[in-house]
């Protein structure tokens, strides 16, 4: 079991497929009674992404023997089982890519926080009413937060930030920026969104995620 079809759960969905499939094969192990489940809460795989996108991406996974269940929310896990919505589910694997939340120790120095946890900055990532406090990453309340390119992103404009004031200079505002996406879904196969609107799949997409 898979928690959370974001772009890493399904990535790890995918390589689980192929993998047990191989260690089926080698083992003399009947490979339909290997099942790999994939879990989203949400009601599309991949949310930040255009739906035909996502659907594309969707089928791919149905081609390599995954189950994908949409709008399945888990309630909890125990020692052999996880219950969604109000399903009892055995299993003794579950891989949790759902996210988390930003540490709770951001509250305690008084940040003021979203719905979300993450912490509320102004135009220059300090947090709100904390001057000189730089939030980035995912704990920022930011468009885009939650990808590794938009902490890199986050991270030099607190420097060069840092550096203008400084020297004095004028200070820009930030301005986030579109990340690209690029999810391998399986060896040789993977889905690419650049700036929002070029897609590309398969083999050339996944050639192209490597440059």
């Amino acid at each position: 079991v898979v928690i959370g079809a974001g772009a890493t759960g399904v990535e790890v969905a995918a390589d689980m497929a192929i993998y047990t499939k191989k260690l089926a094969e080698n083992h003399g192990i009947d490979y339909k009674l290997v099942n790999i489940l994939l879990f989203e809460a949400g009601k599309q795989i991949l949310s930040i992404t255009p739906p035909e996108f996502a659907d594309r991406v969707k089928k791919r996974l149905y081609s390599l023997g995954v189950k994908v269940m949409t709008d399945m929310r888990i309630l909890k896990q125990e020692k052999d089982s996880v219950f969604v919505n109000d399903t009892k589910i055995d299993t003794r694997t579950v891989i949790w890519t759902a996210g988390a939340k930003p540490s709770a120790t951001y509250g305690n120095f008084g940040f003021e926080m979203n719905q979300r946890g993450k912490v509320l900055v102004n135009e220059f990532l300090e947090a709100k009413n904390h001057e000189g406090v730089f939030i980035a990453g995912d704990a920022a309340d930011t468009q885009y937060a939650g990808f590794a390119q938009t902490a890199i992103h986050n991270g030099k404009f607190i420097a060069k930030h840092i550096k203008d004031l400084v020297a004095g200079r004028d200070l820009a505002q930030y301005k986030p920026k579109r990340t690209q996406i690029a999810i391998p879904v399986g060896e040789g196969w993977a889905a690419v969104l650049i700036n929002g609107k070029l897609r590309m799949f398969g083999w050339l997409a996944f050639v192209v995620r490597r440059l």
